[in-house]
């Protein structure tokens, strides 16, 4: 048995333990990086390796972080100040607690921690306004679990971390997830959801528990307020840890090393012990992290990945339509993630969405910010997430229930949004100075700039492809019939202008994405870009004599 078959049968393996969850996640996800070790699948020093992953330091750190701030008396501020200005209003609650809780969202990376915190004060208002809990709490868990790192704030950076982490386990690190992509994509889906559960999700919900309800009751906190040193010391290293995380690039510090300061800061200013700091951490998802990079890196080192890329960019090449390609990576992980843990649904099509992108010579950032919006819209069963059966119990709803309130609408939202290509957008250029010469190369395989059935041009250039290399021939007033040779196993097509320079070169590679081959290389810059320089006042030459 070959190593990519043993690679595939462990990892449906892994998939069925999560689908059958009778072992808990992290160990099954340790189990399987064993597995890949002892089956020759991945090198124990490349599974070691990933414990020490700078991103997964930086996820630990910030439960640490984030369990400091919320030990402070932030939370309960906010909670009497929404009781201050509800005055009765059921819509005036909801706009208050659901605007708390999704700026809870932006710091705390658990929707059960962000339900916990937040459930006993919306119970504790509606037993003032004589309202039952069953008509809010089921609206306040979608908002704890849609809005979740939504914003570049807090654990919000640990959502592009995560997302780096799984790009450079898999060795696709000619991209990088910035910190504010996540925010770009699911804006509009936070938007959505915070209306509906604003203005009409009450409407939706029942008038009383439909059976007995359990579980969370409006109660105090049972922990002794902080001192005002460590109050302050709590605000001051959380506030400085948020500024620290958005303007990184800056800093030029790296983000692990930020986060790592600010909970080691917790401990030190005594906002949290020792032992505290400890029990913040989500150790269990930690480990679920770890056996997720290791199926990536096995998926990779085995060539099944290029397997199971190589099948989705057929499909794409097919299809030759982004956003199909983007709406089936949205539409099943979206449906999977309401019979199964988004965590796993994530861990489990992330790396594939990755290695398909690689494949196809693609931009892998979109992709994987659809999935991971895709599985955070899991607030339809009680099998999504933990959040929902808390739910469940503390508003006495059923399944049922659930499955005949969910805003559906908001699955439609996020591929859009996630998948949207901002170029598309913006109008050709007029003019390009100063004057550069272009060498365009591309594989007949690259599904984003070949087009076999309704290409343009020559080569078969996608429509964007053809309209940028179209505008560009007008610009520099080039011969639209270009010369053409070729080199191994590129062929060249070459655009002169009048004066015979030629300022623009396509090649194409035969039946491959874009590949340069040494000799094709060299050919390249010796024959095109080496001709090419500049005077002292920026004039392009060709050849020593100027191109224009």
């Amino acid at each position: 048995m070959t190593p990519l078959t043993i690679c595939l049968i462990i990892c449906v393996l892994t998939m069925i333990s999560y689908v059958w969850g009778k072992l808990p996640m992290a160990l099954t996800a340790m189990l399987s990086m064993v597995a890949f070790i002892l089956t020759g699948c991945l090198d124990p020093k490349t599974a070691l390796g990933y414990f020490g992953n700078t991103n997964g330091i930086m996820i630990v750190a910030m439960f640490v972080v984030a369990a400091g701030f919320t030990r402070t008396q932030f939370v309960k501020k906010c909670a009497a100040s929404v009781n201050s200005i509800a005055k009765g209003s059921l819509m005036m609650v909801m706009l208050g607690y659901v605007l708390v809780t999704a700026l809870l969202a932006q710091f705390i990376q658990s929707s059960v921690i962000v339900f916990g915190i937040m459930a006993p004060m919306m119970i504790a208002s509606c037993e003032e306004l004589n309202i039952s809990p069953s008509k809010t709490l089921f609206p306040l868990s979608i908002v704890s679990i849609a809005t979740i790192s939504a914003l570049p704030l807090g654990s919000g950076a640990t959502q592009a971390a995560e997302l780096n982490g799984y790009l450079e386990a898999n060795g696709y690190t000619d991209f990088v997830v910035a910190l504010t992509d996540p925010m770009k994509a699911r804006l509009p889906m936070l938007i959505a959801v915070m209306i509906y559960c604003i203005f009409f999700a009450t409407r939706f919900a029942p008038n009383a528990p439909v059976v007995k309800a359990t579980g969370i009751e409006s109660r105090k906190d049972n922990k002794e307020p902080l001192s005002p040193f460590k109050e302050r010391a709590g605000y001051f290293v959380f506030i400085l840890t948020t500024i620290a995380l958005i303007l990184q690039p800056q800093l030029k510090v790296e983000t692990w090393v930020i986060c790592l300061t600010g909970a080691l800061s917790m401990v030190l200013f005594g906002v949290l012990t020792e032992r505290e700091a400890i029990a913040a951490i989500n150790w269990p998802m930690a480990f679920l992290f770890v056996g997720a990079l290791s199926m990536g890196g096995a998926l990779t080192e085995t060539g099944a990945g290029e397997v199971i890329g190589g099948i989705l960019a057929g499909f794409a090449n097919r299809i030759n339509n982004p956003y199909i390609i983007g709406f089936v990576f949205f539409i099943v992980p979206f449906l999977l993630t309401q019979v199964m843990m988004n965590r796993t649904v994530m861990i489990i099509f992330i790396p594939i969405a990755i290695l398909a992108c690689k494949a196809m010579g693609a931009n892998p950032v979109g992709i994987i910010i659809l999935v991971q919006a895709a599985c955070l819209s899991s607030f339809m069963t009680p099998m999504a997430t933990p959040a929902v059966p808390m739910c469940m119990a503390s508003g006495g709803m059923m399944t049922s229930e659930l499955a005949i309130r969910a805003p559906w609408v908001f699955a439609a939202v996020a591929p859009w949004s996630a998948i949207r290509n901002p170029d598309l957008d913006c109008p050709p250029p007029e003019r390009i100075d100063p004057v550069v010469p272009y060498l365009f190369l591309f594989g007949e395989n690259d599904w984003l700039c070949v087009d076999r059935e309704k290409g343009q041009l020559e080569y078969h250039a996608a429509p964007d492809i053809a309209a940028f290399l179209e505008n560009l021939m007008r610009i520099y007033q080039l011969d639209k019939a270009p010369r053409r040779y070729v080199c191994g196993e590129i062929c060249y097509y070459v655009y002169q202008n009048a004066k015979g320079v030629p300022l623009l070169i396509v090649g194409t590679v035969k039946e491959m994405s874009h590949a340069n081959y040494p000799r094709e290389s060299w050919i390249s810059y010796d024959e095109f870009m080496a001709k090419f320089s500049r005077r002292a006042d920026g004039t392009l030459l060709y050849m020593g004599e100027p191109v224009i």
